[in-house]
């Protein structure tokens, strides 16, 4: 008797629905059945075709790679539901091209392999199904272990402009900066992304608070001046930094970082951050990271060194985490990212992103990624 497409692909869900050794509870195993039917189903012309494509490919007979064993009908099913899951992943952003080569490997896997797999996708299903699949991965493994899980996934933090001008006026006020943060996992880009607003392409999000630390470029620091060198006839400096405070929340983001300075301070209960761009904005002149970061740091002659106009009481030298320079007291490794060339390729800094934890002290941690998306570098800063 066939095998028909519409058996294959209903029993497929069930076989997802309880597939207890995922680790996943029933409720959000059957989330993910939902986001299925919901995102793979038959209404117009164009949803009939793809749904066609997606159970054709579930075909383990006719799409199994060369040399690899069938295995048996549990094997099979879970062939079948890692091609079908990455489907419905990849239906996100109508971008399915950039998940086909997931949503085959289910066709190429040894048998052995399968399980551990997926149990991954159901996992990163969950969280796109969800909030209780997103907060169980953000609770369970982000919060449980940043460092584990920034070298195991890519992030990708937007950040806010939110809260910045009162980063670039004079020192007087409030300078915590709490905004509302969501969670999501952006399968197009296997990544996980943190923003101030949820993406719906990406689907569910787990939604936290975060101390927003936003990017102010160099020159609207107060006193800095729009000078990228200045002169021993016209010294400037980064005497005037406001620093946002982290308190109000137990999490920390910031924008991710292609050139940019981290600067922070920590003494006793107050600890201070700042996120200084180097870049060249519509009438503001860019400088480069290195330069910037010398310049905070106190190696130009003619800038001030930087410190935090609004930290309770003296400041010492600030902490300066910068492109390729920096001056940090880091838990371990270089107290700088890797530098960022013009035109990033493998093995070459693309982005950074920072973001930090309070788990009785603050935990500030950093991803480096390169040109072809690989992590560069994971750590800890402090």
């Amino acid at each position: 008797m066939p095998f028909f497409a519409n058996t294959r692909f209903a029993e497929t869900i069930t076989y997802i629905q309880n597939y207890a050794a995922s680790g996943l509870s029933a409720p959000i195993r059957n989330d993910i059945a939902t986001l299925i039917n919901t995102r793979i189903n038959r209404t117009t012309p164009q949803a009939r075709t793809r749904y066609d494509q997606i159970t054709e490919s579930m075909s383990v007979k006719r799409h199994i790679a060369p040399l690899v064993a069938r295995g048996t009908s549990p094997e099979r099913e879970q062939r079948r539901a890692i091609v079908l899951l990455w489907a419905v992943l990849g239906s996100s952003q109508n971008e399915p091209a950039k998940t086909n080569d997931r949503m085959n490997r289910g066709m190429s896997l040894a048998t052995g392999a399968l399980p551990a797999a997926l149990a991954e996708v159901m996992k990163l299903a969950g969280v796109v199904a969800s909030p209780a699949g997103a907060a169980n991965v953000f609770n369970g493994e982000l919060s449980a272990n940043p460092l584990a899980f920034i070298q195991n996934y890519r992030i990708f933090i937007y950040g806010s402009g939110s809260g910045s001008a009162k980063f670039s006026t004079a020192p007087t006020g409030n300078y915590q900066n709490v905004l509302r943060f969501h969670f999501q996992y952006n399968a197009a880009e296997d990544r996980f992304d943190f923003q101030t607003m949820a993406q719906a392409p990406h689907g569910a999000s787990h939604a936290f608070d975060a101390v927003s630390v936003p990017a102010i470029h160099w020159s609207d620091v107060p006193g800095r001046g729009v000078n990228p060198a200045p002169t021993a006839m016209a010294p400037s400096g980064f005497a005037g930094l406001l620093g946002t405070e982290l308190a109000g929340a137990t999490w920390m983001m910031t924008t991710q970082f292609t050139g940019c300075s981290f600067c922070y301070r920590s003494v006793g209960m107050n600890t201070y951050a700042a996120h200084i761009t180097p870049a060249g904005i519509t009438g503001k002149p860019a400088t480069t990271g290195a330069n910037l970061a010398n310049q905070l740091i106190g190696n130009d002659a003619n800038v001030v060194r930087g410190s935090f106009a609004n930290f309770p009481g003296a400041v010492p030298a600030l902490n300066i985490f910068g492109n390729g320079v920096g001056n940090a007291n880091v838990v371990g490794g270089n107290p700088f990212y890797p530098p960022k060339t013009p035109a990033a390729t493998g093995g070459q800094m693309k982005w950074m992103c920072i973001f930090g934890r309070h788990n009785g002290a603050w935990q500030i941690f950093s991803q480096s990624v390169d040109g072809i998306h690989a992590i560069l570098e994971h750590r800890r800063i402090f």
